[in-house]
């Protein structure tokens, strides 16, 4: 038996129509549906990639809280990118919250940011090393 892809990640959002202006502005995602599950809204998101968001309307439910990196659990989602110093510029343009600015991680070969979406989850930008 074999794994094929990850198929969606869903998240949690204090606010579905800010989320998915956020993901649809900064990051180019398209809303691709919507279904209504009786106390819960899933909206989807094409990612551009094989994985699709899963965003869940939650309708007022969701329990306003910060999440610390170092909580056991679920820590963030990576999107590789090819130009990583294009993309800071565009989501500090954007007015987007960093958490971990531009930094290079020679141990294991990669540029990277961290970044908060609406909800306060945490994005990270993942490029290969630029020399």
């Amino acid at each position: 038996m074999k794994l094929r892809s990850v198929d969606h990640i869903g998240i949690n959002t204090l606010n579905i129509e800010e989320s998915v202006r956020f993901y649809t502005d900064v990051f180019g995602f398209r809303e691709t549906g919507r279904a209504d599950m009786g106390d819960l809204t899933l909206v989807y998101m094409e990612t551009g990639t094989e994985m699709v968001l899963e965003l869940y309307d939650l309708r007022g439910e969701v329990i306003r809280d910060e999440l610390p990196e170092a909580r056991q659990g679920f820590r963030h989602i990576a999107f590789y990118v090819e130009d990583i110093r294009a993309w800071t510029d565009r989501l500090k343009e954007k007015g987007v919250e960093f958490t971990m600015e531009l930094t290079r991680m020679p141990q294991i070969r990669r540029d990277g940011i961290l970044v908060k979406d609406p909800n306060g989850f945490i994005i990270e930008l993942t490029s290969e090393y630029e020399d």
